[in-house]
C-alpha cells in the first residue's frame, strides 16, 4: 500500500493536530478532561487512521479507516465550533484551523473515492477472467457448464432469456406454451412479491346449488 508520509492529505491532517493542541492548550482547567480531552482525541484519530489504513494489506480496509479519518475530522470540526460558541476561544483563533478542516475534508474524500472506484475494478476484472476461464473450460469439454464450474456470479448474464429461448424450442414455438410459460412467470412474481395468487379462470369454482 501507500506511503502515509507521501500523502499531502497526512500532511495536512497532522498539521492540524498540531494547530488542535497548540489552541485547546488556553481552555479552562476545569475542560481537561472534557473538551481539552475530547477534542485532542478527535484531532489524532484523524491522521492516525489514514496511517493505519495506508498500511492495511487490503483496500477494503483502506477505504474503511479513511471514513473513519473523515468521521474524526467532522467531530473535531464541531467541536472547535463548540469552543467559539461556549467563548472560551475566539473566532480568529479557530478560523485557520475549520478552513483546514475543510480541505482535508476534501482531500479525504477524493481519496476514499479513488480507492473504491480501483477495488470495484479489481473486482469486475476477477469477477470478468474466473467467468471466461470456466466457460473456456466446458466448451473445451463440448459439455454444458455445470453449476460448480461458473463463477455464480455469472448469473447476471440473464439466465431468464436463456430459460425462455429453450422453452420456445421445446414447444415448438407453440401459444399454448407461451401462455403456459407466462402463468408459471406470474405465478412466480406474485410469490417473490408476496401477494395473493389469483386462481386461473379454468379452475374457478362452480357454486353450489340449493337443495
Amino acid at each position: 500500500m501507500q506511503r502515509y508520509r507521501d500523502l499531502r492529505v497526512w500532511r495536512e491532517s497532522h498539521a492540524f493536530l498540531l494547530g488542535v493542541y497548540r489552541v485547546t492548550a488556553e481552555l479552562p482547567s476545569e475542560e481537561k478532561y472534557g473538551l481539552t480531552s475530547q477534542l485532542r482525541r478527535a484531532a489524532v484519530s484523524v491522521p492516525t487512521n489514514i496511517v493505519e489504513g495506508a498500511r492495511r494489506q487490503g483496500r477494503q480496509d483502506y477505504v474503511r479507516f479513511l471514513n473513519l479519518a473523515e468521521a474524526s475530522l467532522a467531530e473535531a470540526e464541531y467541536l472547535l465550533i463548540v469552543t467559539v460558541d461556549l467563548q472560551y476561544l475566539s473566532l480568529d483563533a479557530v478560523q485557520p484551523l475549520l478552513g483546514a478542516a475543510g480541505r482535508i475534508a476534501r482531500k479525504l474524500y477524493l481519496l476514499r473515492s479513488m480507492v473504491e472506484r480501483f477495488t470495484h475494478a479489481q473486482d469486475r476484472g476477477a469477477l470478468h477472467h474466473a467467468t471466461t476461464q470456466g466457460e473456456a473450460t466446458c466448451l473445451a469439454r463440448s459439455t454444458p457448464p455445470s453449476a460448480g464450474e461458473i463463477d455464480p456470479a455469472s448469473e447476471l448474464r440473464d439466465p431468464d432469456a436463456s430459460a425462455k429461448r429453450e422453452a420456445l424450442n421445446a414447444s415448438g414455438n407453440s401459444r399454448d406454451a407461451l401462455n403456459a410459460s407466462a402463468q408459471r412467470d406470474a405465478l412466480d412474481a406474485s410469490r417473490d412479491a408476496g401477494e395473493p395468487l389469483t386462481r386461473p379462470r379454468s379452475a374457478r369454482r362452480t357454486p353450489k346449488r340449493s337443495p
